[in-house]
């Protein structure tokens, strides 16, 4: 999972233990899952949910199921958990963090409204017997909802 800033090998368990420990658990975050019929293929949410403010987190679909949502898909499912948000919990603006290395990310988010706030970089160290830190750009984007 190289373009996350977590990295892990995707697997249902360890996608299974991720969520219950960093997401479902958490009373800050909503998790919404993307199904076509009984197939989980994919799954978004909030985090950081305040009165007005919440940062978008845990996107992802399938990368091997056939039924699996397409990129234009995913933006419809965002644009809706995003207006879900605006009506039912009073959130406004909305901001999220992707890697600048996952460009088909940082094309949903535009897709979806989002723009790009804020550009840093992060150092990352990978491990494959020896530690190599790298530089990774991380992107900050925000959208914001007006009444």
């Amino acid at each position: 999972m190289s373009n996350f800033f977590t990295q892990f090998e995707a697997t249902a368990e360890s996608m299974q233990s991720y969520l219950d420990k960093f997401s479902i658990s958490q009373s800050d975050r909503i998790l919404f899952v993307v199904r076509r019929g009984e197939n989980i293929v994919g799954h978004l949410g909030l985090s950081s949910v305040s009165k007005s403010s919440a940062e978008v987190d845990n996107v992802m679909k399938s990368q091997t199921n056939s039924e699996a949502p397409t990129s234009s898909e995913m933006v419809c499912i965002l644009v809706a958990m995003l207006s879900w948000a605006k009506s039912t919990l009073g959130v406004h603006s909305f901001r999220l963090q992707v890697m600048g290395t996952n460009v088909p990310a940082i094309n949903l988010y535009k897709k979806a409204g989002f723009h790009v706030a804020q550009t840093n970089e992060l150092d990352k160290i990978i491990t494959t017997g020896t530690q190599t830190p790298e530089s990774i750009p991380r992107v900050w984007m925000e959208r914001v909802e007006y009444a």
